[in-house]
């Protein structure tokens, strides 16, 4: 009962602040698609310009190797004669400029002058190389015909790529890479304003002291000072989630292709638990250290100074899991913010085995009740009494 009370006024205090509400609500619900939308237009904006801009290729006249024009032209891009084709490109006269010699064995030699610093030249150079590989296929197949020689002689084996994994298998295993980075840093830093506030705020307000001189044991205070700031941190990633995934419908204006494979994203009952079961007991472990941290601190300012760092330490164990190759192994289980981050992705990949994930969930419990003493400890001190 006494616990309740104390953790609905702890929830009061997060929604009073006007900080806790922008980085919880306003930030996830608001800010964070109305960027996405704005990079995807234009992003979408400047891969239209590019492809049907024109593309002028400065080429030198006279190649006795006949179907360069028409196929440069077939990639989208407008050939015109040049003497000079490297001036061409640095007057920005073209985008490309392609020089060709004759050696004296008979072979040709192509240089292909463009500017690094330039998209659509760059878009240009990736045409151009397609067209000059179908350029020299279409002669060496002219040549063995004319000699009369089979095509098993020129052209002995061709190479066919086919992708196994299925669309839902690919959906999960993209969106599980970014999800659990995501996941487990808004998990941290949805906590730390929550946890600054409810320990270094309330001793800049002198509200720590009635807290304390109430009938109510310090660990109950503690535990829903760490509930509330655990609360906000699971529903600030939740929120956060929420917005990605409403945003990556609107992903299909740029990227068509990859938002197809993406709506194909399998998310079972099973996967969906195990998701949650990984993040409750991180969202503990986060929000006992930042109480923990924020209580040796005297002001907000202060607490800032602790906590910040925090949130920089985590990402290195986050990027892990993006790394390739990267598996849940009984090892890896034991490692905190790691071990979420793949049971993340292997629940949304449909491939996480059994074992390491109950090792990592114990793990993390085990983290997370340490921790929690950790605060509880931390919050018995005298010292938290004084605000300066």
């Amino acid at each position: 009962m006494r616990f309740r009370v104390l953790l609905f006024k702890e929830i009061k205090e997060i929604l009073r602040d006007r900080r806790a509400i922008i980085s919880m609500i306003l930030i996830p619900l608001i800010a964070i698609p109305l960027i996405f939308l704005a990079v995807s237009y234009f992003t979408a904006s400047s891969v239209s310009r590019i492809e049907n801009s024109p593309h002028p290729v400065a080429l030198r006249p006279g190649l006795p190797l006949s179907g360069l024009d028409s196929l440069l032209s077939r990639a989208g891009l407008s050939p015109f004669p040049s003497d000079s084709p490297r001036k061409a490109v640095e007057n920005k006269e073209a985008d490309l400029g392609i020089w060709w010699e004759r050696l004296d064995d008979g072979t040709f030699v192509f240089t292909i002058y463009h500017d690094a610093s330039d998209e659509a030249s760059g878009y240009s150079l990736g045409k151009a190389k397609e067209a000059l590989d179908s350029l020299k296929e279409m002669t060496l197949r002219s040549n063995m015909e004319a000699l009369g020689a089979p095509v098993w002689l020129w052209r002995p084996l061709s190479v066919k790529e086919e992708n196994v994994a299925p669309p839902q298998r690919m959906a999960g295993y993209i969106m599980g890479i970014l999800l659990g980075y995501l996941m487990v840093l808004l998990v941290f830093t949805g906590g730390m304003y929550p946890a600054m506030d409810l320990v270094a705020g309330e001793r800049e307000r002198h509200t720590i002291e009635i807290l304390l001189s109430a009938p109510v044991p310090r660990r109950i205070i503690v535990a829903a000072k760490i509930s509330a700031v655990a609360l906000s941190s699971l529903v600030t990633g939740l929120l956060n989630l929420t917005s990605y995934g409403l945003c990556f419908t609107f992903i299909g204006n740029a990227f068509p292709d990859l938002a197809s494979l993406l709506s194909q994203m399998p998310m079972s009952l099973r996967g969906f638990l195990a998701l949650l079961l990984s993040v409750v007991p991180l969202a503990l472990m986060a929000a006992s250290v930042e109480v923990a941290l924020a209580s040796y601190a005297k002001s907000y300012r202060e607490a800032q100074t602790y906590l910040t760092p925090l949130s920089l330490i985590v990402i290195f164990p986050a990027m892990a899991s993006m790394l390739p190759g990267s598996q849940l192994t009984p090892l890896g289980a034991l490692v905190p913010v790691y071990n979420t981050a793949m049971t993340i992705k292997g629940a949304l990949m449909g491939s996480l085995e059994p074992w390491p994930f109950i090792l990592s969930l114990a793990a993390n419990s085990v983290y997370a009740a340490s921790a929690t003493l950790l605060a509880a400890k931390a919050f018995g001190r005298e010292g938290i009494l004084k605000a300066d």
